[in-house]
């Protein structure tokens, strides 16, 4: 019975017919429902750009071989520089890079020294050195 109600009371309701939006109307509805998505992939398209970046600087910087001076005395620059130069040529024109210990070192420099072993210590342990 109710049925027959609502549609006796019904029966002259036409629905509205849908507005056709402008273009500026259209966009600004788009800008509403998505402005969170395009938030999160600039701000994922900024970190893996700069995720990238650093990557290829690292990997463009690093030497492709490294060796390690493990003394009391710290080598003078062109004698590292010769000793690059000389072990670039026996590894067939590859990069080395010099890396200088400084051990047993008394006075001031005990810090320097200790922090030397630590980083001595680190370099055995991850063999990122190949000639000691």
């Amino acid at each position: 019975m109710a049925s027959e109600y609502l549609k006796w009371k019904y029966r002259d309701v036409q629905p509205d017919a849908p507005r056709e939006l402008t273009a500026q109307e259209r966009r600004a509805n788009w800008w509403h429902y998505h402005k969170w998505h395009v938030g999160a992939a600039v701000l994922l398209a900024l970190v893996l750009g700069d995720l990238g970046l650093n990557a290829w600087k690292t990997h463009r910087d690093a030497p492709d071989y490294q060796a390690a001076y493990v003394a009391a005395k710290p080598l003078p620059e062109e004698a590292v520089s010769a000793l690059e130069t000389v072990l670039s040529g026996l590894t067939g024109g590859g990069k080395v890079r010099v890396n200088q210990y400084l051990t047993a070192q008394t006075g001031d420099a005990d810090l320097y020294a200790s922090a030397a072993n630590i980083q001595l210590m680190a370099d055995l342990e991850t063999c990122e050195s190949f000639l000691f």
